[in-house]
């Protein structure tokens, strides 16, 4: 199964005097990267938010945004922390004189100066079953949205590993006849050096030129490396278990036969299909990317 990672994510609830909504929304990252916003005073609870993260996803950038309103019956009462001022205010002061012209209206953006009335919650457990409650279910949203959008991505790699399974069978049909086809380009060039001249050139001189170049322009083993490639890319698209960093891996080795292939190739015909493919491999990689 191929998740992306890309996706969103929603919860809200109601009830203990506030309601609480909870976002998640996860882009492609090569490790898992988790970032918070909530309320100030629940910031001691980051850990065990990205305990509950990690738990669901293997590989993505996840920002979990956390916002509190009060309950429904109630308006909202906000209040000024005069400590949080207090220590800004003496801290501006201790950077020097130019400090004091710093408005109060600008410290009392600054983190911590102004929160809601209830948002210093007493009993940190209670908060945290009530998040945790909450987070599994904007994370199970987040995960129904992956799998949507991996269904897709796994038809458009699909696509491409089809296309490459097709341009690989060409490539080893064609391959044979490159022998042939440089043999008798050769036996034309050397008919036409040597047509005024008095020089020979002998059959065991041609065809150890010739054994030479189907040694140099031997394809069969990147031909069969590519195919196994194929296959293992494919088995673990129907895996059930995360494999983006192992699908990278063999996009990394597909373009190195897929080079190699085009290092040895001299035969124009056959070099357009190894370049169809060279292609083919990078529209692969950047559909990768976005596998977890």
């Amino acid at each position: 199964m191929i998740l992306s990672m890309t996706g969103y994510g929603r919860a809200h609830t109601e009830g203990e005097g506030y309601a609480l909504t909870i976002e998640m929304r996860s882009v492609n990252n090569r490790f898992v990267k988790v970032s918070t916003r909530m309320p100030d005073a629940w910031e001691q609870l980051t850990g065990k938010i990205e305990t509950v993260v990690k738990e669901k996803i293997s590989r993505g950038s996840v920002m979990v945004t956390i916002r509190k309103a009060g309950s429904l019956a109630g308006a909202r009462e906000y209040v000024i922390n005069k400590e949080a001022v207090e220590e800004y205010r003496r801290q501006i002061k201790d950077i020097g004189p130019w400090g004091m012209d710093i408005p109060l209206a600008e410290i009392l953006k600054l983190p911590g100066v102004i929160g809601s009335a209830d948002e210093g919650d007493s009993d940190l457990d209670a908060v945290w079953a009530r998040i945790e409650s909450t987070m599994r279910q904007a994370a199970e949203a987040l995960l129904v949205m992956r799998a949507r959008e991996g269904e897709n991505l796994r038809a458009a790699l699909k696509a491409v590993t089809s296309h490459l399974a097709e341009l690989t069978a060409e490539v080893r049909r064609r391959a044979p006849d490159m022998v042939a086809r440089y043999r008798d380009r050769l036996a034309v060039r050397v008919k036409e050096l040597l047509r005024d001249g008095d020089v020979a050139v002998s059959p065991s001189d041609l065809a150890r030129e010739l054994a030479i170049y189907a040694e140099r322009s031997d394809i069969r083993e990147e031909i069969d490396r590519m195919e196994s490639h194929l296959k293992q890319f494919d088995a673990l698209m129907d895996s059930d278990k995360p494999a983006g960093r192992q699908l990278e891996f063999l996009v990394q080795e597909m373009f190195r036969e897929m080079n190699t292939m085009g290092s040895k190739c001299a035969d124009a015909d056959l070099a357009k299909v190894v370049l169809d493919g060279k292609a083919e491999v990078d529209r692969l990689k950047e559909q990768v990317m976005n596998v977890e």
